[in-house]
């Protein structure tokens, strides 16, 4: 008895052929579309990194009463992470210092290195900015450059200090005659005493003098003073920026400076 395997034959040939259809079809990707590739895979570095800098930045701020890792303040404008002190770096239309991790314990336990974009090289700029959303005041992660869209996440921790530094959030007094127990009683906050911050991010004149820069310009400069048992302070004549230590006092007060405080 004959048997018709036309079917069979053309079902095997369909095969054949869109196996080679496949092939071609992915011949043609690789040879035609490699810079498209290339660009898509350094996107998706990006959001690999903003989330996973993003996720680090909340434990870190879950394990210390909603303090971030930083050296500054954070505002509406983008402020790109880096390592090195004091230098300017524009990102998406902003042009801002850059911001400092300060804390080792958050590369200890948390983060092991800074993320760095696929264009760039060193956590010097490392192409990735922290920015509060003029909204709802939460955190933004995000990348300064991407090859599309805007590649940000908004993490769960609220922005809720005027400036960080040390693990704490730091206020500036409104007026004179104000001791640090009253500035952060006004935040419904408790100052902290005999708080010595800045060893992770080098000398205690560039950290305080940071801290200080946030909350005033400096025009007179940022000036070591003898002393001790007293916070930084701004002299509203002069405009310096004043650094006191080895102790900080939460009951200091003058009738000339304003006070910087730690509070948490």
């Amino acid at each position: 008895m004959l048997v018709n395997n036309s079917r069979g034959i053309t079902l095997v040939g369909l095969i054949i052929t869109v196996g080679i259809l496949a092939i071609l079809f992915g011949v043609a990707y690789a040879t035609i579309n490699p810079v498209t590739r290339l660009k898509n895979a350094e996107d998706e570095a990006r959001r690999h990194d903003i989330l996973f800098l993003s996720d680090a930045l909340f434990q870190y701020a879950r394990d210390h009463r909603g303090v971030l890792p930083v050296l500054g303040e954070i505002t509406t404008n983008k402020k790109v992470i880096c390592s090195a002190q004091g230098a300017l770096r524009s990102c998406a239309g902003d042009n801002e210092y850059c911001i400092l991790i300060d804390d080792q314990d958050f590369f200890d336990d948390y983060l092991s290195e800074l993320p760095i974009d696929p264009d760039l090289t060193s956590d010097t700029n490392t192409g990735y900015y922290l920015q509060k959303d003029s909204d709802t005041g939460y955190l933004i992660v995000g990348a300064c450059s991407t090859n599309g869209n805007a590649i940000t996440h908004k993490s769960a921790i609220k922005v809720s200090c005027a400036a960080y530094g040390g693990g704490y959030c730091w206020y500036f007094a409104s007026s004179v005659n104000q001791t640090c127990n009253t500035v952060c009683a006004n935040n419904d906050l408790v100052c902290v005493p005999n708080v010595t911050p800045g060893p992770d991010t080098g000398p205690r004149s560039f950290y305080f003098c940071s801290l200080n820069k946030v909350f005033d310009s400096c025009s007179g400069g940022c000036t070591d003073e003898a002393g001790s048992n007293r916070p930084p302070t701004v002299n509203p004549t002069t405009g310096a920026c004043e650094i006191y230590y080895p102790d900080l006092s939460c009951t200091y007060s003058s009738a000339s400076y304003k006070n910087i405080c730690p509070c948490q």
